[in-house]
């Protein structure tokens, strides 16, 4: 079992804390070698593809009981005495957005605040590839894996990405439309990219 970090956007941080996000797509890279589907062999999170050509294999980063501790946009206030008068009484603390990151939960003597909680909390934000392992509050545990054409999602598969259709017969059009504004740029929807299926469950 490894610990890995994983990055997740701030509304699918919410989906995973409301318990709707039990899956995540993962581009494949470099992409394989086209065939017609990719075979786990004995559990070991090793692929091959159901063709006749001599296979490529592939090996997934993601394996089965690994847990991923994710990462989310996030800032570090502590708090500052202010003084508002001349007299004694005339003292409080307001948070302040720290320049420096503890390197360690001993160390830490603020308060982590997210993004994803409310996007008014503080002024500026620090981008999830930043946080550290003691900041992060959720931890996933790998339930499974598998590799597949991004387009073979289904309904059922797409609500578990965390998706909220706009009406009934529409996840996959909503999961199609989220994908392109994450990975429009390299990898759209369109392109049906071979993507690492990752499914999950919150340990913490």
């Amino acid at each position: 079992m490894k610990e890995r970090p994983i990055i997740f956007s701030p509304e699918m941080v919410k989906a995973i804390l409301d318990g709707r996000k039990t899956q995540t797509r993962r581009v494949i890279k470099p992409q394989p070698l086209n065939a017609d589907y990719w075979t786990e062999h004995n559990n070991t999170g090793h692929f091959y593809p159901n063709t006749n050509a001599i296979p490529p294999v592939l090996r997934s980063t993601y394996q089965v009981g690994d847990h991923l501790w994710v990462r989310e946009k996030w800032n570090y206030i502590v708090a500052q005495p202010v003084c508002y008068g001349a007299g004694e009484d005339d003292w409080d603390y307001e948070g302040v957005e720290c320049e420096f990151i503890p390197k360690s939960q001993e160390e830490a003597r603020g308060v982590i605040c997210y993004f994803a909680d409310d996007p008014g909390d503080c002024k500026w934000w620090r981008p999830s590839i930043h946080m550290p392992l003691w900041a992060s509050r959720i931890t996933l545990e790998v339930t499974g894996v598998r590799v597949e054409k991004l387009q073979q999602i289904n309904g059922y598969d797409a609500c578990a990405e965390g998706i909220i259709p706009s009406d009934p017969g529409s996840p996959i059009r909503n999961f199609a439309d989220y994908w392109d504004s994450l990975n429009g740029k390299k990898y759209p929807w369109g392109s049906n990219p071979w993507v690492w299926v990752i499914q999950f469950e919150r340990i913490k």
